[in-house]
């Protein structure tokens, strides 16, 4: 929650299931403390929570994809990554795009732009001494 909170400040409204970690008295005080307030999806009702479920079954199976499922915690950053990069069919534009209104400029953007940059420079010829 810390990065969040940091990147998109306090949201007004949780929506959660009612999983044992939502249901805790942590839980509870941290909501209390950011001014939230908590909905409770309809129990045994995933579709009440849709989209939810839907990035959960998206996310989950782009770590199964991969080789060694141990690594999930190592992966999730990159998986993640790819995730807001893609652009949706439906918005044509990806997440990244929706919450930051410009694309995101990724390292191998970055550097094929430098390359393309030293490309173009033309040589300097120096004095002889």
């Amino acid at each position: 929650m810390q990065n969040w909170v940091t990147t998109f400040g306090t949201p007004i409204t949780i929506t959660t299931d009612r999983g044992a970690q939502f249901e805790s008295e942590l839980f509870n005080d941290f909501g209390k403390l950011l001014g939230s307030k908590r909905i409770r999806c309809t129990a045994y009702h995933p579709q009440a929570n849709g989209m939810v479920e839907r990035f959960h079954r998206q996310l989950k199976a782009a770590l199964i994809s991969n080789l060694n499922p141990n690594q999930w915690t190592e992966l999730l950053p990159l998986v993640m990554l790819v995730i807001r990069i893609a652009v949706k069919t439906d918005s044509q534009c990806s997440a990244a795009e929706l919450v930051f209104v410009t694309t995101l400029r990724l390292p191998g953007t970055y550097a094929d732009q430098q390359l393309d940059q030293m490309s173009k420079l033309k040589p300097i010829t120096t004095r002889e001494q």
